[in-house]
């Protein structure tokens, strides 16, 4: 899975399509929550940035639709830079 190998630019890629509306609607959303968290602690920020940011989208439309949160996504709200 490049959520979770390969060089940074496909971790990233990776991560953002993770909470594309469309991936998910075919694919197993447990399991890409949980490489979205674990892509939170990924040495490069620009892919810690993009999973915090899908993750924040998704707890967003779990919010708007009345849904309980789904465990994972409330994860550390602190801002994740982009410096290195």
């Amino acid at each position: 899975m490049w959520a979770l190998s390969g060089d940074a630019a496909k971790r990233a890629i990776t991560a953002w399509h993770l909470g594309w509306p469309p991936a998910r609607e075919v694919s197993d959303t447990v399991l890409a929550d949980e490489a979205l968290m674990i892509l939170l602690d990924d040495p490069y920020a620009a892919v810690r940035h993009i999973a915090q940011a899908r993750l924040r989208e998704l707890q967003a439309e779990l919010s708007a639709s009345g849904e309980s949160s789904y465990r994972g996504l409330a994860r550390d709200e602190s801002p994740v830079g982009i410096q290195e």
